[in-house]
């Protein structure tokens, strides 16, 4: 109880005022996993554990983020699942962040990316995608947390988090609730055309991106490796060389489209 407590602390300073809603743990031999409107069910060895495993956390974490989205606000419309799951699995990465540092985090996000993986050469567009679709649990709480990381990144945690808040209130006493259509024009207006092209490409579309990087190449007092992008939309990305002394070096580079670029590292070491 104490980290759904935490849980729901972390989530009210980033989402506004609680819901007066209990969280209710409730320990069963079968059917464990389901939650909603702040009830988990937990697998009865799981409250015998000492410590609290990964994905116990990550679902009472889930939980409670669901207390504000589709529960104290619906959520409705097409594609409502990249709110409800995606956007619901991408603050409760944020809230094991905080609670158990990044390599938890970056724990989860590998097994983010090895999830939809294993369906990415059969996903559907994330705005099309239901429940019915067998991808769709691998997909949609997955790579939607993806986009939304994505999103973050390019417009900024303050921003975006500003937006989804004023989203969410909107939607509090709408009959329509919140809708995936509404929170894209929302963020396309703090983000402008790229942010636009960006959640168009990663929601509406399925996914294509390839990315490729050449061996280093000395260049006067730089080492340059060669970047290509074979997928049809632009990519952000961070790239990261270790020297022969054991030096860390990154940057950052945009590979156009079914283009090149280059990224230069500044350093004479190899």
């Amino acid at each position: 109880m104490s980290l759904a407590a935490s849980a729901r602390a972390f989530y009210s300073a980033m989402l506004g005022p609680a819901p007066a809603t209990p969280i209710r743990i409730v320990s069963v031999r079968r059917g464990s996993g389901f939650n909603e409107a702040g009830t988990v069910l937990l697998e009865a060895g799981a409250l015998r554990r000492l410590k609290i495993d990964s994905a116990t956390a990550l679902l009472l974490s889930e939980a409670v983020a669901r207390m504000w989205i589709g529960g104290q606000t619906a959520v409705r419309g097409e594609g409502s699942g990249v709110i409800r799951d995606g956007l619901v699995r991408f603050l409760a990465i944020l809230f094991v962040e905080k609670q158990f540092g990044r390599e938890s985090a970056a724990a989860e996000l590998l097994r983010q990316r090895l999830a939809f993986g294993a369906v990415a050469k059969r996903d559907a567009p994330l705005s099309r995608s239901t429940p019915l679709d067998d991808t769709y649990f691998n997909s949609v709480p997955n790579r939607g947390a993806m986009v939304w990381r994505l999103a973050d990144r390019r417009i900024g945690r303050e921003i975006f988090m500003a937006t989804v808040r004023e989203q969410l209130q909107a939607g509090k006493d709408n009959l329509n609730g919140l809708s995936l259509a509404a929170l894209r024009v929302a963020l396309a207006q703090r983000g402008g055309e790229k942010l636009k092209a960006l959640l168009d490409q990663q929601i509406d579309q399925v996914i294509d991106m390839d990315l490729m990087i050449g061996l280093p190449q000395q260049r006067g007092s730089d080492w340059v490796s060669a970047l290509r992008n074979l997928g049809s939309t632009d990519a952000l990305v961070t790239v990261t060389a270790t020297t022969d002394r054991g030096e860390q070096l990154s940057v950052e580079a945009t590979i156009p489209a079914r283009n090149f670029a280059d990224a230069m590292f500044k350093t004479t070491s190899k």
